[in-house]
């Protein structure tokens, strides 16, 4: 899941710099928030955790999550 949410904001801050460069980049995860479906990740720069929030899950096999 962490995965998903790296990649999520990601491709968001890729779409708001239309075209990408390692500055621009840093700039708009910088200045942003970022929503991936409900779960909020925020950076500044005297902050790149981007959230605090863990918790262990499980996708059982019947593929669902189970916290």
């Amino acid at each position: 899941l962490e995965g998903f949410i790296n990649g999520s904001v990601v491709a968001q801050a890729v779409h708001r710099a239309r075209e990408p460069s390692p500055q621009k980049m840093i700039s708009i995860l910088d200045a942003g928030d970022f929503d991936i479906g409900g779960y909020r990740v925020r950076y500044t720069t005297n902050n790149r955790r981007g959230s605090n929030y863990v918790q262990m899950s499980v996708v059982g096999s019947d593929g669902r999550l189970q916290v």
